[in-house]
């Protein structure tokens, strides 16, 4: 059976984001934003990085998508 994308709230470095997932993918999906935020706030934390935009970029290349 094929079901409906449901939309999942997500918080990321306190702000809100709302993305449509398969509702099998939904657990997979917020534990990679909590380990997601988790890093980037160490990143933040850690001063070496300088605004959002950076912080983004260097969080993707040191934790890439599969």
């Amino acid at each position: 059976m094929n079901k409906k994308p449901q939309p999942v709230s997500l918080t990321i470095m306190g702000k809100e984001y709302r993305i449509a997932c398969d509702p099998e993918e939904q657990d997979a999906l917020i534990h990679s934003a909590q380990q997601l935020d988790v890093q980037m706030r160490k990143m933040r934390d850690s001063g070496k990085i300088n605004g959002p935009t950076e912080l983004l970029s260097w969080q993707r290349l040191i934790w890439p998508m599969n």
